[in-house]
Parts: C-alpha cells; sequence; structure tokens
C-alpha cells in the first residue's frame, strides 16, 4: 500500500490511477500527516459496498426481531391467562444459503421490502394470500415484494 500527501498525489493522479485500475494496488492520501482518502481498485469498492449493505440489511433483521421479541414480551404479560392455555406459538425465519444469494442479488429497496414481509411470515405464518401447495410435505407459497412478482415457499 502507498501513500501520498495530496500535494504529491494532485501532480501524479493519472499515476495512481493507473496503478489502481491494472495493478490493484491501493494509495492511501493524507494531508498534514493524517490520512483522509483512499484511492483503491473497483473491485475492493463493489465488495466493500456489498459487504456494507449485508451488514446494514443484518441490522435491520436483528432490530426488528428484538422490536417484536419485545412486544412479545408485553403481548405475554398483558396475556398471561392465554400463555398457560398453550395457544402461543414461536416460529422463527431460516433462509437456505441459495434463497439468502437469490436476496442479496436484489436492489436494495426490493431487498428490504421482501426482508420485511419475509419476517412478518414469523409472527403470522399463514397471511392473506398464502396457498397449501399439494405435496407431500405441508408447504405453503405467499406472493410477496414490492409489485407481489416475488414467491416464497415454505
Amino acid at each position: 500500500m502507498t501513500r501520498l500527501t495530496v500535494s504529491k498525489a494532485k501532480t501524479a493522479l493519472s499515476d495512481v490511477v493507473d496503478r489502481a485500475a491494472k495493478t490493484k494496488e491501493r494509495t492511501v492520501l493524507s494531508r498534514r500527516g493524517k490520512s483522509i482518502a483512499a484511492v483503491v481498485p473497483i473491485e475492493d469498492l463493489r465488495l466493500l459496498e456489498h459487504l456494507t449493505q449485508e451488514e446494514m440489511d443484518r441490522q435491520d433483521i436483528e432490530g426488528k426481531r428484538a422490536r417484536r421479541s419485545l412486544n412479545a414480551e408485553n403481548a405475554s404479560r398483558c396475556a398471561s391467562s392465554c400463555a398457560n392455555s398453550g395457544t402461543d406459538l414461536a416460529y422463527s425465519l431460516e433462509l437456505t444459503p441459495a434463497a439468502q444469494r437469490d436476496l442479496h442479488r436484489l436492489d436494495p429497496p426490493v431487498r428490504k421490502k421482501i426482508n420485511e414481509e419475509l419476517l412478518a411470515l414469523e409472527k403470522n405464518p399463514r397471511p392473506i394470500g398464502a396457498e397449501r401447495l399439494h405435496a407431500k410435505e405441508k408447504l405453503h407459497r405467499f406472493a410477496l415484494g414490492p409489485k407481489k412478482n416475488y414467491r416464497a415457499v415454505y
């Protein structure tokens, strides 16, 4: 990794960019001894953006699950008589690795909407519009996404 001051980088900017593009060299730019920016290959930037988006999605999902568990705790306090009857069921959602890959290939707004709808299945596994499939296993199909043009089979 090369380190350059901003003033030196100004005079050699085309060389710095060429090295990043051709040899995948990373260059850190500094001003007054402090690192302030970097010139990196486009592949590094795309990877960073992808990882950042995955982390934001993970935090969104964890936050929603935490809020739901708090809501469930509050509901269970209010309805302690129902808890004794055994009617309170809890569901969790697990995606297959293939489904996770497919989900991460979607545009971020579409992915966010689908994540919200999938998490809603934990609370209500048989929403309006869910169809039971005729198979050996008890499977259901549910349309989801902004235009309801994606399907979840569970």
